[in-house]
């Protein structure tokens, strides 16, 4: 599993057996969500992020370490409402998930 770390106060970073999860927990309505992760990617080859829907994004960057950041985006906080999104990480032919979680409140 690539190891990451979660550069966003207040966001909160997790993993379980196979997924990596980032929760904003409550976010009020109108407001900006967005996280950013360091992933270490020095050993990987072909790294990119792909979002599986609309309403979030994933936007990859290498750092000047070998590192890449990850700026992730849930777009639709219009209304209230929980979301569970999933991006995808993928690397050296293989795939790994991030969940990215929450709930927009009034």
């Amino acid at each position: 599993m690539l190891s990451i770390k979660n550069l966003t106060p207040n966001v909160y970073y997790s993993t379980d057996a196979s997924t990596h999860i980032v929760d904003f927990r409550k976010i009020k309505v109108g407001d900006k969500a967005i996280a950013e992760l360091e992933v270490d990617t020095r050993a990987v080859k072909d790294f990119e992020t792909k979002a599986t829907c609309g309403c979030s994004s994933a936007d990859d960057e290498e750092t000047v370490d070998g590192k890449t950041k990850i700026t992730l985006q849930f777009k639709n906080t219009y209304s209230p409402k929980s979301f569970n999104k999933v991006i995808e990480l993928l690397y050296n032919g293989k795939k790994e998930i991030l969940r990215i979680k929450g709930t927009v409140e009034n």
